[in-house]
């Protein structure tokens, strides 16, 4: 049974946030075969790209949706209010949230839409990430139809380390994946593949293809939370940004961010060293493609600059789940290749990265965690102090040191 409070915030909301989103993003929606008149319930999987995702995602369709959303966006009385009011699940990010999932399971069982996004976390390049692998288990587990939603255009809307919008075009494209019947008798490795395949997506390749810009001032504006390393000298936390550029604090380097999402360099480059990583016009994807490569090689060859890495000034709380949070203090962080420490006016806590559990950055610059079931909260104080580069290396290392079994 829909409660009242849903039905209501669907009745009024839905037809401000469609004017507004189709006005704001010049939103075009593509229905494709089946997908067009299909009827509930069925599962609905989408690209995570932008922090209006779940607001864009209940468009195509004349049904509430319930979507699975990270339980960070609970912690205030106003936002569990509109949150549950639209329909969303409360889900723990990065970790396997069995309540959460028996929730849309019985949205499914009552004929419903129910949601969520696969790669469980918004893209930081624009390149589709990689899939839960609890995704096509769920779908195996719903048993019904299940659809993909593409947003194309919305990470050039909004990149994940920006703060503004960008004035361009997005398209939404919907289309059925699986069928009632595929989803009961293919085997699951077939289930998995056609769903990774329809993730897949590229956004600086569906810019290159329609040539639509996204214009705006400071378009380059804070990207150093996302790119931490420079691709001319090889030095690690030395880029900044400004306007619409980013340029390196150690060397020459300077690359322009164009409305085509394209950078273009214009620094004076050798022909040696890192300098050859990327070529002279390239994507935010290859350059993050090339730095978490080199960052992988550098932890295994123990480091070789990349760490100790340490940030001066962190906001530091704890908690648990959606619960509010409690303010400890400001600290200062340090990642070795075997231990996050914290250290401040009266706190001391020193966790093996072995030990930390649900790694994720929740918005663009709050790393979370837990350990030993509780949940800390590091809140970057600077752009440069990037948590994107915290987690990936706390995930490269619990690669690394994973223990073999014999």
């Amino acid at each position: 049974m829909r409660s009242r409070r849903m039905m209501i915030m669907f009745l009024l909301l839905r037809p401000v946030l469609n004017v507004w989103l189709r006005w704001r993003f010049r939103l075009v929606i593509h229905r494709h075969g089946a997908a067009a008149r299909l009827r509930p319930p069925f599962l609905v999987l989408a690209n995570h790209v932008n922090f209006w995702d779940p607001f864009l995602l209940v468009l195509p369709f004349d049904r509430e949706v319930h979507f699975l959303s990270a339980d960070g966006n609970f912690r205030s009385r106003v936002m569990r209010w509109l949150m549950e009011g639209v329909g969303a699940v409360p889900k723990a990010k990065a970790r396997t949230d069995m309540e959460s999932l028996h929730r849309l399971r019985h949205h499914a069982a009552e004929r419903g839409i129910v949601a969520l996004f696969p790669e469980g976390q918004r893209t930081w390049d624009g390149h589709s990430r990689g899939m839960l692998p609890a995704t096509p288990k769920l779908a195996r587990l719903l048993r019904v139809p299940v659809v993909m939603v593409h947003l194309r255009g919305a990470y050039l809307s909004t990149p994940r380390w920006a703060t503004s919008l960008r004035r361009g075009r997005l398209e939404m494209h919907v289309w059925q994946v699986l069928s009632r019947h595929e989803v009961r008798s293919l085997p699951l490795g077939e289930i998995t593949r056609r769903i990774a395949d329809a993730l897949e997506f590229d956004e600086g390749r569906w810019q290159e293809r329609t040539g639509v810009r996204f214009v705006a001032r400071n378009r380059a504006e804070h990207m150093e939370r996302a790119f931490f390393r420079c691709p001319e000298c090889g030095g690690w936390d030395t880029i900044r940004s400004r306007g619409d550029e980013v340029r390196c604090t150690a060397c020459t380097f300077r690359a322009w961010f164009a409305p085509s999402g394209r950078l273009y360099s214009r620094s004076a480059r050798s022909t040696t060293g890192a300098s050859a990583a990327l070529p002279p016009v390239f994507r935010s994807h290859q350059w993050n493609r090339w730095q978490l490569e080199t960052l992988r090689q550098s932890l295994e060859a123990g480091g070789n600059g990349a760490l100790p890495y340490r940030v001066p000034a962190v906001y530091y709380l704890t908690g648990y789940r959606s619960r509010p949070l409690r303010p400890r203090g400001m600290v200062e962080l340090a990642l070795t290749s075997t231990h996050l420490t914290l250290g401040g006016d009266g706190i001391d806590v020193r966790i093996p990265v072995a030990d930390l559990r649900g790694v994720n950055v929740q918005y663009a610059a709050q790393l979370e965690f837990y350990t030993d079931g509780r949940l800390h909260v590091l809140r970057m104080q600077r752009p440069q102090d990037s948590a994107y580069r915290i987690e990936v290396t706390i995930g490269m290392l619990q690669e690394l040191y994973k223990p073999t079994k014999h």
